[in-house]
């Protein structure tokens, strides 16, 4: 058998980069919360924002990440991409 560059397991580093982005798939509501959760408190520990609230409910989480003037209420998937997008620039 030959291995190929386009095999994920061929170079070392891309089979661990691509592990790694596959842990960001969801499979339900509180593993999305979660996610969301460890985004914040990477982008408070970075200086990114200046704080960051979850109300638990029994059903869901309600986000708040304060920015200069306000905060409003995000769902888990609204501050998961809220926070991402802060964390990559």
């Amino acid at each position: 058998m030959t291995w190929t560059s386009s095999l994920p397991f061929a170079c070392p580093y891309l089979y661990i980069h691509r592990k790694k982005d596959m842990s960001n798939q969801f499979h339900d509501q509180q593993t999305l919360e979660e996610a969301a959760q460890d985004l914040g408190k990477r982008a408070m520990a970075l200086g990114l924002i200046p704080s960051f609230v979850i109300h638990f409910f029994p059903d869901s989480w309600v986000f708040y990440i304060a920015d200069e003037q306000q905060s409003k209420p995000l769902t888990p998937e609204e501050a998961y991409l809220h926070l991402q997008k802060l964390l990559k620039t």
